[in-house]
């Protein structure tokens, strides 16, 4: 392990001495997708990773609990096409609960979901969607409108395509701002996570805005001694 990895495994380990759970975010879970479209996971070590004892829980029962019991929320973003063929079918073994963070304007393209798969997923209660933006900008490098078009538009387009609530956002590459938290609020989000290398504890809890997540992939598999 190199010395910058083994140090953050270090840092984990104390943050984790105490009372807390975790939100853990995937994004491939393939060496090998048909279009690398983001961070990658080769499938062994993710099935590594699953079966390993975190206590799985849902993402809400996650947020929800302040005691901080040690539970584990599984999410995935962006709407990746192997959400669907690889890590769907070996969390339904398992019966493992997970969340889905869609981008909307990526549904139906090449490496993505279909419609159809994604309402296969929503009509599954391991299963929740939440929303991931409409293009995956990074809502503190636009302006107004298109801070508007990734919050407000991607929430009202999700819910439009599965026919119920979509109230839990994922910010791209995990950034927010002042102004961002006030447009969750006014969209009528419950929720948001951002990432935070982070588990979930009173000291890292900052709000129903501001969930932390640590990304689980090839730059950190060491962390995990996947």
């Amino acid at each position: 392990m190199n010395p910058k990895m083994e140090a953050k495994r270090m840092l984990n380990g104390l943050w984790h001495m105490g009372p807390c759970s975790d939100i853990f975010m995937f994004h491939h879970v393939t060496a090998a997708p048909d279009r690398v479209l983001s961070l990658m996971l080769d499938t062994d070590a993710f099935l590594r990773f699953l079966d390993r004892p975190h206590g799985y829980a849902p993402l809400d029962e996650v947020m929800a609990d302040k005691t901080y019991g040690g539970k584990a929320a599984l999410t995935f973003d962006d709407g990746l096409l192997d959400a669907y063929t690889i890590a769907y079918p070996a969390m339904k073994e398992r019966n493992l609960p997970f969340t889905l963070f869609i981008t909307t304007n990526w549904v139906g393209k090449e490496g993505y979901l279909s419609l159809s798969q994604l309402r296969e997923l929503y009509a599954d209660p391991l299963c929740t969607i939440g929303v991931h933006g409409t293009e995956h900008r990074v809502l503190t490098q636009v302006g107004e409108q298109e801070r508007r078009e990734e919050i407000f538009q991607s929430k009202d387009e999700l819910e439009q395509m599965l026919g119920g609530k979509c109230d839990i956002f994922a910010y791209s590459n995990g950034r927010y701002d002042a102004g961002v938290l006030e447009m969750m609020k006014q969209a009528g989000y419950r929720a948001a996570c951002a990432v935070a290398g982070r588990p979930l504890n009173k000291r890292f809890d900052l709000g129903p805005y501001a969930y932390p997540r640590q990304s689980v992939e090839e730059a950190t598999r060491e962390m995990f001694r996947l």
